[in-house]
């Protein structure tokens, strides 16, 4: 079986390589027909894994390496970062995975220079008009795909109809949902609610071929009545990023809130199983990454504070993306038209 190779950007993000080599050193144990390659500063990386090795633990073989000592910072530009530093950890593992040194490459750092490093690197999918990033939001019994999340602060009415397909795709690759159903984000479930944008990208929905239920409301994001939620990047990264505030703010008030008093705490231990279980299902971490959808090749957009079980969970991650062919499904309905009523 012919291993996958992922690219790591092990320098980028708020947390330290050594706590991200952690995750990596996870991954490999856990799964031989991955390889990874490290992107970072030679002489960090090796002093880890050196350590690694005496304390041998942990399978090294499927570990190399590719130097880079620049870094594109959180804070900074990330079109003129990428072309300033074009030898930065991010660029450099985004142009293994089009040199076809790597499948996927795995970024923890500035979102925008992952993007940017993709679009130069990989370049977007013929016939796509915008890449789409897609989160994945719990349910109460699955979960819901939601684009775009960040990518595309202004898009098209074909822009949001294209993410409506990719989704789609996504939607029965990684979770195996039959003919997913696809609904607009709007202010209102009826046709005639939104602005100019949602109106007509409404209409280009309706005429497609995808499972496309209407239109739904932020409350219909986490209550499983549809499957995938497209919407553009501005409003789809204030849902996320509102999301993971209200996680944290419940989890934090219920842990509060059982330190009143004995008997709360006595019941607390009741509900540990459940508060472990609610913990796993908003925790970003528990995904990895979110998965920019729509370029030539699989690239991960971890989160910033990436610990090592995020960084561990992204590498499994971008293995699934590879094995079920994700991008190559994307090429194939965009080169043939297939989701237009129209192309009958």
């Amino acid at each position: 079986m012919k291993k996958i190779r992922i690219a790591v950007d092990i320098m980028s993000g708020d947390n330290l390589p050594e706590i991200l080599l952690q995750g990596v050193l996870s991954a490999v144990n856990e799964d031989k027909n991955i390889e990874i390659i490290l992107v970072g500063k030679q002489e960090l990386i090796d002093k880890e894994l050196c350590k690694a090795k005496h304390k041998r633990l942990h399978n090294l073989s499927n570990i190399s390496m590719v130097p880079s000592n620049e870094i594109i910072e959180m804070s900074e530009s990330p079109a003129k970062a990428c072309k300033q530093k074009p030898n930065a950890s991010v660029m450099i593992a985004a142009k293994l995975v089009s040199e076809n040194k790597a499948d996927a490459y795995i970024s923890p750092g500035n979102s925008g220079a992952t993007m940017a490093a993709s679009l130069i690197h990989l370049k977007r999918i013929n016939g796509i008009k915008r890449p789409a990033i897609v989160s994945t939001m719990p349910t109460l019994n699955a979960h819901t795909v939601l684009l775009d999340v960040g990518a595309n602060v202004d898009v098209t009415p074909e822009c949001l109809l294209q993410f409506g397909i990719m989704g789609s795709i996504y939607a029965e690759k990684i979770f195996d949902i039959k003919f997913p159903k696809v609904g607009l984000l709007n202010i209102g479930e009826e046709e005639q609610k939104g602005n100019t944008l949602t109106l007509e990208a409404f209409e280009l929905l309706k005429q497609s071929k995808i499972n496309f239920v209407g239109n739904v409301e932020g409350k219909n994001i986490n209550d499983g009545s549809c499957d995938v939620v497209v919407c553009d990047g501005f409003v789809g990264n204030i849902v996320l990023k509102v999301s993971e505030g209200v996680a944290s703010v419940l989890i934090k008030f219920f842990k509060q809130s059982v330190k009143k008093n004995v008997f709360r705490k006595l019941a607390a231990i009741l509900f540990l199983p459940v508060l472990s279980d609610l913990k796993k299902k908003v925790d970003a971490k528990e995904y990895g990454g979110a998965l920019l959808l729509g370029t030539n090749g699989i690239t991960i957009i971890a989160h910033g504070n990436s610990n090592a079980l995020a960084i561990k969970n992204a590498i499994k991650f971008a293995t699934f993306c590879v094995k079920n062919n994700l991008n190559e499904e994307i090429k194939k309905s965009i080169i043939k038209k297939i989701w237009s009523k129209n192309n009958d």
